[in-house]
């Protein structure tokens, strides 16, 4: 295993909702970042996943476009 596949965080339903609790909640990046420590993501991952539920909420019109299937997946569940 390669130093960048053992660093990796293997993301979990509940770290994504974590992650669109935190942009519907509209809070901070160093809120964020406590967040995704207590979690066990990096700062700046965490951070990533808030920008593409931005991403998702504005239909492109801010936010990061590369979101995982998973993030899609729960962020449709919380619009029904």
């Amino acid at each position: 295993m390669d130093k960048t596949t053992a660093s990796r965080h293997k993301w979990t339903i509940e770290d994504d909702k974590a992650a669109l609790n935190a942009y519907f909640a509209g809070i901070p990046k160093s809120e964020a970042d406590k967040i995704a420590l207590s979690r066990g993501i990096k700062p700046a991952s965490f951070w990533c996943r808030v920008c593409n539920y931005q991403y998702l909420a504005t239909e492109g019109r801010k936010g990061f476009a590369n979101y995982a299937k998973q993030s899609e997946a729960v962020y449709r569940q919380s619009s029904t």
